[in-house]
């Protein structure tokens, strides 16, 4: 194997699980995005998803580092320390769950249709 095809190789399997991970959902955009008005409702997905709703009706689905959650229901109370611009929520944002005292960073914002709590009709999964 010449060193051009071992380079090539192993960028394919270095890029191989973020391909996987950015698989479409159903119902969620492909897109990253930023939330720019506040958080008015919350449910939890499975594993370290969260769904949350923003103050002009839009649905997100924010998934957060992996294992922070994990499929945890960590309280009624969840927090976003946002240092952006006007509050904007973005991937620089730590989630907070002050109940549990937890803070969690995000991997991935990005519009949703109304999950499966709020609408029993809805494509999105919880995952």
């Amino acid at each position: 194997m010449t060193f051009r095809n071992l380079v090539l190789t192993a960028l394919a399997a270095f890029c191989l699980p973020s391909t996987l991970a950015s698989q479409p959902l159903p119902g969620v955009d492909e897109e990253e995005t930023v939330i720019r008005t506040g958080v008015e409702e919350f449910v939890f997905g499975n594993g370290d998803v969260v769904f949350v709703r923003d103050g002009t009706l839009r649905w997100y689905r924010i998934e957060t580092n992996e294992g922070c959650i994990g499929g945890e229901y960590l309280g009624r109370q969840i927090a976003f320390d946002t240092t952006g611009p006007a509050g904007r929520i973005d991937k620089l944002t730590n989630v907070i769950f002050p109940r549990y005292h937890r803070i969690c960073g995000i991997v991935s914002i990005r519009r949703s249709e109304t999950p499966p709590q709020f609408d029993s009709d809805s494509r999105v999964t919880l995952d």
